[in-house]
């Protein structure tokens, strides 16, 4: 197994901390979730305890499968607070109004919510905020559905908190197979409209009109402070990133197609030899990060969009298919199509 950015310990564990108390009330063992992880409760306290993406995602694996209502996945999430997240939940609170806020929300993601990678759209009368979970290996079945309803309960509780608890006119599309009551649970539960997704996007639509309204501790001269430590917090993720970040980047901007060594230490402005032994003093490679990022976009690509294997090895600069089906299934122990979302049965399937 190739060793993965996703194993970067560069995310602040307090993302996990609001989890411990639902899963009590719920009569789940917190402990047991965390261990999996290789992680105790009182590490959660200490905001030197740094998680990566793969621990979370093993809390995740943990809760989900011994979830016995997947609609407690809400209730998770409406455990997260503005406060949650430091001085990047403090931002958006400060803004002007709603917009900045998701703005905010927006650009500075990773410092909350690394696990999906969000979008805003603004058009005419309604906003929409939208949102996919990364191509991770064990993002499959359960595990999508956890991170899916999770997100929303965060969504919500954070926008209440900004907007004054204002919460009227919201609707929302989850990309998942919807249980038969579920769309009454989640108005129930947040007040929210659901109904099935179309895409591969789940989506949350608000009024513009609303995110225009002034927030009420929108606050100019403490949101600028704000936004500079969400600045400097960035730049520090991306420091523990190291070379093997900027070389992810790089690789990312080639549209994950097959690069060399050669090119891809050109346009990091080093010679071949220096980018070997800095990856190296990083325990990696760039075979390692090469073949991490174009797993990752192939499995995106198999689980979010409907592109043959055929189409998604020549984007990633393959020189046929087979040789694709071969390299992913050294990257994954599976057959590509193994990650092929099935949106019908709200799961992950094989399709041919």
């Amino acid at each position: 197994m190739i060793e993965s950015a996703y194993a970067e310990r560069i995310y602040a564990s307090a993302m996990l901390e609001p989890l411990i108390a639902p899963l009590r009330q719920a009569g789940l063992s917190a402990e047991r979730a965390l261990i999996a992880a290789g992680l105790h409760e009182e590490e959660l306290l200490s905001p030197a305890t740094l998680v990566s993406i793969d621990q979370i995602m093993l809390v995740y694996q943990t809760i989900a499968a011994e979830l016995r209502d997947p609609m407690l996945a809400y209730q998770m999430g409406l455990a997260f607070h503005v406060t949650t997240y430091g001085m990047y939940g403090f931002a958006m609170l400060s803004s002007a109004n709603g917009r900045r806020a998701l703005e905010i929300a927006l650009q500075y993601h990773q410092l909350g919510s690394p696990l999906a990678r969000p979008s805003l759209s603004i058009e005419g009368p309604t906003a929409r905020w939208s949102f996919t979970p990364i191509p991770h290996p064990r993002m499959l079945g359960a595990v999508y559905e956890f991170v899916v309803r999770l997100h929303i309960g965060i969504f919500v509780r954070l926008y209440g908190e900004v907007e004054g608890n204002y919460l009227a006119d919201l609707d929302a599309g989850l990309a998942l197979h919807l249980a038969p009551d579920e769309a009454d649970v989640v108005e129930r539960l947040m007040g929210l409209k659901a109904e099935q997704a179309r895409g591969e996007e789940t989506w949350i639509r608000v009024k513009t009109a609303r995110l225009s309204q002034p927030t009420q501790m929108g606050s100019a001269a403490v949101n600028r402070m704000l936004l500079q430590i969400c600045d400097e917090q960035i730049d520090a993720l991306r420091k523990r990133e190291g070379l093997a970040g900027r070389l992810r980047a790089v690789l990312i901007t080639n549209g994950c197609r097959v690069l060399g060594l050669e090119a891809a230490a050109h346009r990091l402005g080093m010679t071949e030899r220096s980018l070997r032994r800095r990856l190296a003093e990083e325990g990696t490679s760039f075979r390692s990060v090469h073949d991490d990022v174009q797993r990752q976009a192939a499995i995106g690509y198999l689980r979010d969009t409907e592109l043959t294997v055929e189409a998604i090895a020549e984007l990633l600069g393959f020189s046929d298919a087979a040789n694709f089906r071969r390299a992913f299934r050294r990257w994954t122990g599976k057959p590509p199509l193994d990650y092929r979302h099935h949106k019908r049965g709200g799961r992950l399937g094989s399709k041919v």
